[in-house]
């Protein structure tokens, strides 16, 4: 049987002793030991798609052995503490430069929603009061002393994948100066996380949908074909509004204050999940709040109940909805 370990607390690591380039690794993360050769223990984690050679004093330092069966690598920090074994050999289904490469005459408005796209898909949010290696470096050595009012870092990684170990909303700064990764990052928000099984099906969803919006080019017959999409050109609606989305002139500039569409959830909490997530206005976005579509259906309903008036003005709308159902 494969062995499998679990890295006990986030630290820098170099994939090996010829390369310059550092990557975090982090806290609670599941890794696959690819191989042991000359005491050095050769490791992927579970949110990477690179092999780490991490030698064996080092090994016993940041990683303990993880408990396993023939289905799960078993790992506290993760959803019903266990990662399926299938999910680390999960990759991108399509990759973005691929499906760029395949649309003919494309234009920078669809390259630069089909980038959205990619990043709802596969990576977190994020925060930008993560710590970076330089600032840690300092503090870890001692460069760095904080006064008592003073913070530094934050849980959640500044971008990173999304199958990265989540951080629920109860985890306070405080717990994380009283982790043994402070103030490295630790993880991801609990709505950015998703399984990589999971993000290619959030990837399928949102190009159906926008190939189906006003304005698309044709999909590929190869592209839908590989994604087992349904294209029916000119048929997504927003939610919200009913309306066809129509991306012919959208505004996407990052941080633009008008953007013409956006990715919007069913419900928020739930996050950027399959099923969870669509195409949509930016102003219907704003309408809904941090709401989920069941919470303002039942405020609406909270309203009708205590204003007679207000019932009787939309009850042949509602007897129509009842009656199509």
């Amino acid at each position: 049987m494969t062995n499998y370990c679990i890295i006990k607390n986030t630290f820098i690591s170099k994939i090996n002793k010829i390369t310059t380039q550092e990557y975090w690794l982090c806290e609670g993360v599941p890794c696959i030991i690819v191989k042991e050769e000359n005491d050095v223990i050769y490791l992927r984690p579970f949110n990477s798609d690179k092999t780490f050679e991490i030698e064996k004093e080092i090994y016993d330092t940041h990683f303990t052995i993880a408990i396993v069966d023939t289905e799960y690598v078993y790992c506290d920090r993760y959803p019903s503490k266990k990662v399926a074994k299938k999910e680390f050999d999960i990759k991108p289904i399509l990759s973005k430069s691929k499906l760029i490469a395949s649309i003919p005459n494309i234009t920078n408005n669809f390259k630069m929603l089909i980038d959205k796209v990619y990043q709802d898909a596969y990576h977190s949010k994020g925060s930008i009061k993560c710590i970076n290696m330089k600032d840690y470096k300092c503090y870890v050595s001692g460069d760095k002393v904080l006064t008592k009012l003073e913070n530094i870092g934050d849980p959640k990684f500044n971008r990173h994948v999304r199958h990265s170990p989540p951080i629920y909303k109860e985890y306070s700064y405080n717990d994380f100066k009283n982790s043994n990764s402070f103030p490295a990052p630790i993880g991801i928000s609990y709505e950015d996380f998703a399984l990589p099984s999971e993000q290619n099906m959030v990837l399928i969803e949102l190009l159906e949908q926008l190939f189906n919006t006003i304005g698309a080019p044709e999909c590929p017959e190869n592209i839908r074909t590989l994604l087992n999409i349904t294209i029916r050109r000119d048929t997504h609606r927003c939610r919200w509004c009913n309306e066809v989305m129509n991306i012919t002139d959208v505004d996407q500039t990052y941080c633009s204050s008008v953007h013409s569409i956006n990715f919007c959830h069913i419900d928020p909490l739930i996050g950027t999940k399959p099923k969870n997530i669509y195409i949509g206005h930016c102003n219907c976005n704003r309408e809904q709040g941090g709401y989920s579509e069941f919470e303002r259906i039942e405020q609406v309903l909270r309203l009708l109940s205590n204003n007679t008036e207000m019932y009787q003005k939309y009850k042949s709308t509602l007897d129509a909805l009842a009656s199509n159902q």
